[in-house]
C-alpha cells in the first residue's frame, strides 16, 4: 500500500509538471482566435436615434403580419372628413428642436405598459404632473392610482389634469382630492382661456422624464389594446412639456364634484376579463436606448401640422403608419402624392372604432389610398389586429424612410393635427407629439480578423461612410470577463490617436492587443463616441462581437492532455495493484 501511495505521489507530481509545461507552451505560442459574427440585433452598430426607429419598425412589422388586408365592400359606409379650418384668436406655442444626451424607453400595451407606468410614477422624487384624458377608477387601474397617492405622501409635488368628457374619471378625481392632491378639470372651450376643443393628451412629467403615448388609463388601453409610446429622460424635453402643462393647468378648472362631469358621457368600455384575446405579448422586456438624440418636440393644436406635412413630403422610400384613425384631408392629400411617386406606403388602421364617424373616415382613407390609387400606384392597407389579437389598435405612430419616428397621443385627424388658419390661428385637441430622428448616424461597417504573424493582436477595421461629416471623440475596447485577460490594451487609431478627424482616412483601423489566458468565448464591445460636424450632440455607435479560441487548439492543448493524463494515472494504478 505504501508503495502504491508513493507511486501515486510521483505520478501526480509528474502530471503537474506536464500540465505546467503544456500551459507554458500555450502561453508562449500565441493561439489564433476565431472571430464570431456580430450579435444578431437591430440595435448594434447604429446610433441611439436609429435604434429607437428600428425598435418601432419591429413592432410595426409584427403587427402588420397580424393585420387583415383591406378589401373594398361596395355596401360599406365611408365618408371623408371635411376641410373646415378653425381659429381661436390664440398665439400658438412653437415647436422646438432639441439635441441632448437622453434615455428613451419605448412603452407598449398590452406588453409592458402597466409595469413601466408604475415605475415612472414610483420613481418620481420632486414633481409628478399628469395630463390624462381620463383615468378609470377600476380594480385594474387601482395600482396606478395608489402610486399617485403614495407619491404625494412622500413629498412629491403632484398635479393632475383630467378631461371632463368621460364620467369614469369622476370617482378618480374625488378619490385623489381626498388625499390632498391637486386635481383640475380640462373643460371643453372653457371661458377661462382654454383654447382647445378636447384635452386628448395622455402625458406624464416625472422629474426629467416625459411620457408621450396613446395609452389612456383604462383597463382596455393598458391590458387589451395595441398602444405605443416613449418615455424620454431629458431635462430639455421635460422643460418644453412642463411649459405646456403649466399653461393647461392655469386654463383648467379646480375640480368641483357639484359642477364637473354633470354632462359627460362614458366611453364604451369592455372589461378585459370578459373576452379573452389571442395575443401573446412579444415585447415585454423594456429597452432603454441611451446616447445623443436629435428630436422635435411639438404639440397640437399649436404646431404639429407643418412639421408632419414637411416630413411626409420629403419621404423618399417608405411611409409606414399605425394609427387608430387617419382622416385629416390635408394629410391624406400628402399621402396620395407620395403614393403617386411610387413610395412604399403601408397603413394600419382600426376597423371597429368606437365612433361610427371614425369608421367611415378610416374606410374612406383606405379606399382612396389602396383601391383608387394615385397615378397607377397604390398604398397597402390593413385592418389591425383583425384576428382578435387586440381589442383596439389605438397606436399613433409613423416610420418615415426607416429613419424617422413620429409618435403622439393624437390621431391623424383634422382635430388632432389641425392645419392652421391663414393667419396662424388654430383650433383642435391638446395632444403631445415628438419626432425622433435616426439620421446623422455614423455609418460604419465593422470587420474583424486575426493576425498570426503579429502575435496576440486582433485587427478591427471600421469602414466609414462620408467620413468628412464626422469627428471621433473617444474609442474604447472592453473585453469581459476581465479575469480572463493578461493584457488589455486600449483600442487606438492606427496612428496612435484616439481623437481624429476622419476626413484624412478612407478606412480607419483600430487595433486592440489582447492575450487570453483561458479558453472560451470572450465578448468584445467597442464604443465610439462621435459628433456630426456642426452639431453639438454626442452620438454613440456600439459594436459587439465574440472571440473563441480555436477549437483545434482547445482539443490539442487542453482536452487531449487531460484525457492522456487520466489514462496514464489509471494504467499506473492498475499496475500498482497487480504488483501488490
Amino acid at each position: 500500500m505504501k508503495k502504491f501511495l508513493k507511486n501515486l505521489r510521483i505520478i501526480t507530481f509528474l502530471c503537474l509538471i506536464n500540465g505546467g509545461l503544456i500551459y507554458l507552451a500555450i502561453y508562449i505560442r500565441s493561439p489564433t482566435y476565431e472571430i464570431l459574427a456580430p450579435f444578431d440585433s437591430v440595435f448594434e452598430g447604429t446610433a441611439p436615434g436609429q435604434q429607437v426607429v428600428n425598435f418601432f419598425r419591429q413592432v410595426f412589422d409584427f403587427d402588420w403580419e397580424l393585420g387583415l388586408d383591406y378589401d373594398y365592400d361596395p355596401l360599406e359606409e365611408m365618408e371623408p372628413q371635411s376641410y373646415e379650418r378653425f381659429g381661436s384668436s390664440y398665439t400658438p406655442f412653437k415647436s422646438k428642436r432639441i439635441q441632448q444626451i437622453m434615455n428613451i424607453t419605448p412603452i407598449l400595451s398590452p406588453d409592458n405598459s402597466e409595469a413601466l407606468l408604475l415605475g415612472l410614477i414610483k420613481n418620481s422624487t420632486s414633481k409628478l404632473y399628469i395630463e390624462q384624458m381620463y383615468i378609470y377608477h377600476e380594480p385594474e387601474t387601482s395600482g396606478i392610482i395608489q402610486a399617485i397617492i403614495d407619491a404625494q405622501a412622500r413629498g412629491v409635488e403632484v398635479k393632475v389634469i383630467v378631461g371632463e368628457g368621460n364620467d369614469k374619471s369622476r370617482e378618480t378625481a374625488t378619490n385623489l382630492t381626498s388625499y390632498g392632491i391637486n386635481v383640475r378639470i380640462s373643460v371643453e372651450k372653457a371661458a377661462n382661456g382654454n383654447y382647445f376643443d378636447v384635452m386628448h393628451n395622455k402625458g406624464v412629467i416625472s422629474d426629467d422624464r416625459v411620457l408621450i403615448t396613446s395609452i389612456n388609463w383604462s383597463p382596455t388601453s393598458i391590458f387589451d389594446n395595441r398602444e405605443t409610446g416613449v418615455i424620454v429622460e431629458s431635462s430639455l424635453v421635460a422643460a418644453y412639456y412642463k411649459m405646456l402643462f403649466d399653461y393647461d393647468w392655469i386654463a383648467s378648472e379646480v375640480y368641483d364634484p357639484l359642477v364637473h362631469f354633470t354632462d359627460s358621457h362614458p366611453i364604451p368600455q369592455i372589461s378585459s376579463s370578459l373576452l379573452p384575446l389571442d395575443y401573446k405579448p412579444q415585447f415585454t422586456t423594456p429597452y432603454t436606448f441611451t446616447g445623443g438624440f436629435e428630436v422635435d418636440v411639438m404639440t397640437s393644436p399649436d404646431n404639429c401640422f407643418e412639421i408632419i406635412e414637411k416630413i411626409l413630403l420629403n419621404a423618399q422610400q417608405s411611409i409606414y403608419i399605425s394609427v387608430y384613425t387617419l382622416s385629416s384631408p390635408y394629410l391624406l392629400e400628402v399621402l396620395r402624392d407620395r403614393v403617386a411617386k411610387g413610395l412604399d406606403v403601408r397603413i394600419l388602421l382600426e376597423e371597429n372604432t368606437t365612433s361610427a364617424w371614425e369608421k367611415k373616415y378610416n374606410r374612406h382613407a383606405l379606399y382612396n389610398l389602396s383601391e383608387i390609387g394615385a397615378d397607377g400606384s397604390f398604398a397597402q392597407g390593413k385592418w389591425a389586429g383583425a384576428k382578435n389579437e387586440f381589442r383596439y389598435q389605438h397606436s399613433k405612430y409613423a416610420i418615415i424612410d426607416n429613419k424617422t419616428l413620429i409618435i403622439s397621443s393624437g390621431n391623424w385627424a383634422r382635430s388632432s393635427c389641425p392645419k392652421p388658419q391663414d393667419d396662424g390661428d388654430v383650433d383642435g385637441n391638446r395632444d403631445w407629439w415628438i419626432i425622433i430622428y435616426g439620421t446623422g448616424d455614423l455609418a460604419v461597417t465593422l470587420t474583424t480578423s486575426t493576425d498570426t504573424k503579429t502575435e496576440e493582436q486582433t485587427h478591427l477595421s471600421l469602414d466609414v461612410e462620408n467620413p468628412q461629416d464626422y469627428t471621433i471623440r473617444e474609442i474604447s475596447l472592453n473585453i469581459q470577463p476581465q479575469s480572463y485577460l493578461e493584457i488589455v490594451q486600449n483600442l487606438r487609431m492606427a496612428n496612435g490617436s484616439t481623437s481624429v478627424n476622419l476626413a484624412a482616412y478612407d478606412i480607419q483601423q483600430f487595433i486592440g492587443s489582447v492575450r487570453f489566458t483561458k479558453f472560451g468565448i470572450h465578448n468584445v464591445a467597442i464604443d465610439i463616441q462621435y459628433i456630426l460636424n456642426g452639431s453639438p450632440a454626442v452620438q454613440h455607435t456600439q459594436f459587439e462581437f465574440s472571440v473563441l479560441k480555436n477549437e483545434k487548439e482547445i482539443f490539442l492543448y487542453y482536452i487531449l492532455p487531460t484525457i492522456g493524463g487520466i489514462i496514464v494515472v489509471g494504467v499506473v494504478i492498475v499496475i500498482s495493484k497487480l504488483k501488490m
